[in-house]
């Protein structure tokens, strides 16, 4: 994260009984959706100059956009974005009644130009968000260790986990489990 960004918690999913199925059917697209647009955001604050500490406002805008993408006028902030100008009321955000406030005053800033995300929680959960159910105590879901060369210092580039590796595991395991079901179905030479 960028320097003194904090770190802040946009969600969290407390339930035994759910399984990669039904978390990949009902939040994961929605986080997922969520998470692709706030990293292609930046966060701009909108201050006073005269009185900073009292007069700002945060705001998410797409990382393609500067502060001088931005003119403030009156109690209009407005952008363009891809040939449309967006306007946002800035009357809204302030507290215009106050005697230090004045719209000449506001600047806008960027604070933070990107965002990274974090997923934070225990083996077992971050397993089974991946679909590796009731593997969490026998390999890491970060690289292909089992659990007896858990606790390591380094782990090297080659051994660590991509959507690629995690393709191919997948697709080995239909293959075994596959051949597995066909070896007990098929008949046996005695019958």
């Amino acid at each position: 994260m960028n320097c003194r960004c904090p770190i802040v918690q946009i969600a969290s999913i407390d339930c035994s009984k759910d399984s990669f199925e039904p978390l990949s059917n009902a939040v994961m697209p929605r986080i997922k959706e969520q998470m692709t647009q706030l990293n292609n955001s930046s966060a701009f604050v909108v201050h006073s100059a005269k009185n900073p500490k009292q007069h700002r406002k945060a705001f998410l805008f797409p990382n393609i956009l500067g502060p001088s993408s931005f003119d403030i006028s009156n109690n209009l902030l407005s952008y363009d974005m891809q040939g449309r100008t967006i306007t946002i009321d800035l009357s809204l955000c302030f507290d215009v009644t106050e005697e230090d406030f004045s719209y000449r005053d506001l600047h806008i800033k960027v604070i933070i130009s990107n965002f990274h995300d974090l997923h934070i929680g225990d083996l077992a959960f971050l397993a089974m968000a991946i679909g590796m159910n009731n593997s969490s105590g026998a390999h890491c879901i970060l690289c292909k260790k089992k659990a007896r060369q858990f606790d390591c210092a380094l782990i090297p580039p080659q051994d660590v986990r991509t959507k690629a590796s995690l393709t191919e595991c997948l697709n080995e395991c239909n293959r075994n489990r596959l051949t597995n079901c066909l070896l007990y179905t098929s008949p046996s030479p005695r019958d």
